[in-house]
């Protein structure tokens, strides 16, 4: 056991009991008598030893002589333990180590800088650290023995912790009544709860924080279309993006909306011509209006300016806010800002003729003047 001491000798004839005696500076010290061929001394000191045990009889008195042994007793030096580490579900750390012989207990240290804390003490050969920080972690460990106490630190443990995003779940919605609807979603990893939420007004109002639950049923519905989506959240990691808005249909809406565009429909001289479009929808409203100049790609917005001359095509429709979306209109803005060149025959008789062109809107008249 590291420093315990024992000392056996053959039997001696007569003998009904041995006295043990250490030599110290010269002098015999008595330290046990026994009846057996043997004794043993318990965490002795480290040092140098001599004993000498004596034969006794209750007949016949004590040998004369004794059979001696000396020796040097040198503890043992407990040695420190290889630590390792196993990160789980992303910020939690689990410390292992071996069994270290002469230990009967186990000291781990987190350490910051040049401090070190205690943090765990006991006999167990693993112990787990939970909920750390994003950060750089450092921890050290020793073998401690009662008898020849803790050895020096083990290898220096370093763990990086990298917290993970956390990813938003996938909603669904199922009408379960004309004022009520159930909102599911999936797990997420990491997830302690689910956080549900009502765009009103285009501001997002949390309906239920934290749910330990796959699904939510909301009710008492007012005769509307709602929009919801939901969030996963971490007590660790914190809240994910939004998930996908779903939509509880209340209102049927099957017919798009109606876009009027107010712009001249003869031929102009003015550029540009600003053009209004105007959008109505009698059931949930517009949500999203988009035009096209001369077959571009279209555009979100309900005002335009032309500005090029000749025949301008317009493209346009809008869309609902339940996704009805209006058959695409075309109108044709005409600008002409040249005007015409008209051109005499020559006079080679009393009769002159004019000749005007005009590349846009054409030539509507002609007029002459003869001697003022």
């Amino acid at each position: 056991n590291g420093n315990d001491i024992t000392l056996r000798w053959g039997a001696a004839t007569y003998a009904t009991n041995y006295k043990v005696y250490q030599i110290i500076n010269g002098q015999k010290v008595l330290k046990n008598t026994v009846t057996g061929t043997s004794v043993a001394f318990t965490n002795m000191p480290a040092g140098d030893y001599s004993y000498e045990v004596h034969s006794n009889s209750t007949r016949f008195g004590e040998s004369t002589e004794g059979s001696t042994v000396n020796f040097t007793l040198v503890w043992p030096v407990v040695q420190p333990p290889a630590l390792t580490g196993t990160v789980f579900n992303a910020n939690n750390l689990t410390l292992t180590w071996q069994a270290v012989t002469w230990a009967n207990e186990y000291r781990v240290y987190e350490v910051t800088g040049n401090t070190r804390q205690l943090i765990y003490k006991g006999t167990a050969l693993t112990y787990k650290v939970y909920n750390l920080t994003e950060d750089m972690h450092y921890y050290e460990m020793t073998a401690y023995s009662t008898r020849f106490g803790e050895s020096a630190p083990s290898n220096r443990l370093t763990q990086k912790i990298v917290y993970p995003v956390m990813q938003p779940p996938v909603a669904s919605l199922k009408l379960l009544s004309a004022t009520s609807a159930q909102i599911s979603w999936n797990f997420v990893t990491y997830a302690n709860g689910y956080n549900v939420y009502e765009i009103v007004d285009g501001n997002p109002v949390l309906l239920t924080k934290n749910l330990n639950n796959l699904s939510y049923i909301v009710s008492d519905l007012s005769y509307a279309d709602h929009q919801y989506y939901v969030t996963s959240y971490s007590n660790s990691f914190g809240e994910s993006h939004p998930s996908n808005m779903v939509i509880a249909k209340l209102i049927v809406d099957t017919v798009p909306p109606v876009t009027k565009a107010e712009a001249p429909t003869d031929w102009t001289n003015q550029s540009p011509v600003d053009m209004t479009l105007s959008a109505t929808d009698d059931v949930t409203g517009v949500a999203k209006t988009y035009y096209s100049v001369n077959d571009s790609a279209f555009a979100e917005g309900n005002s335009l300016a032309v500005n090029d001359e000749g025949i301008n095509k317009i493209s346009f429709y809008s869309v609902d806010k339940v996704g009805n979306t209006e058959a695409t209109q075309t109108i044709y803005v005409k600008i002409d800002k040249t005007a015409p060149v008209t051109k005499a025959s020559d006079a080679q008789s009393a009769e002159i003729n004019l000749a005007a062109t005009d590349a846009q809107s054409g030539v509507e008249k002609t007029f002459y003047a003869i001697n003022g």
